[in-house]
Order: structure tokens, then sequence, then C-alpha cells
């Protein structure tokens, strides 16, 4: 992740930088604005943690109530629920615009279920 990257996502969530600092788990902001400014490289479970971030917002990892499979589901824009077990997709309203649209949301779900998987 480049600094601009760590930036723009901080932004994107409309944190502070001693904000960023509390929702990544570090001390104070002084880390933050000296990783957006390149001066210190940022540590791979930072980076972890402010992808989860960015995506926070958008998608929520669940379980049955059984506990055995976990999913994931979209919620801002609402749209689909998906669940990497069994690879079973079940789309609900609104419904994709494209192939193209299902292939970037399928991506970008699974990229934040690998996420909530790590740490």
């Amino acid at each position: 992740m480049t600094p601009a990257d760590f930036r723009a996502i901080r932004k994107q969530a409309g944190l502070s930088a001693e904000k960023m600092a509390q929702a990544v788990g570090v001390a104070s902001g002084r880390t933050v604005r000296r990783w957006e400014a390149g001066d210190m490289a940022i540590a791979p479970h930072i980076v972890v943690r402010a992808r989860r971030l960015q995506l926070r917002d958008r998608y929520l990892l669940a379980t049955d109530c059984y506990g055995n499979h976990k999913f994931v589901i979209r919620i801002a824009p609402p749209g689909f629920i998906m669940q990497f077990n069994g690879g079973i997709a079940a789309w609900l309203d609104p419904p994709p615009e494209s192939f193209a649209e299902v292939g970037r949301m399928k991506k970008e779900a699974r990229a934040y279920f690998d996420l909530m998987a790590e740490e």
C-alpha cells in the first residue's frame, strides 16, 4: 500500500490522523502522518486493518445460525449475499447491471472475506 493509498482510505472514512491511529491500533496520529508522508513503512498488519476500514461500510461478515458457514453480505448499496464455502451467490435487489459488475462485486467481496480471516 502506498502512502497515497493509505491517505485516501483515511480521507474516504472521514477520519483525522488521530482517529485513524485509533482505528488501526497505533498510539498517535503522528505515526499516521509519517506513513502518509512516506517517512515510515506501513506494516502489513496495518495495511490489513486499513483495507478492512475501507470496506467496513459496504460489507458484513456473517455466520449462519449453526456457526458452520461464513458469508459476506453487501450492505451499501444493498445487492447480494455471497457464500464462499459452497461457492453460492444469491443475488437480491437491485440486480447487478452487467457480468462485469458481478465479477467486480465478487472480487471485492472475496477480498473482504479474506481480509476478515487474517490476523
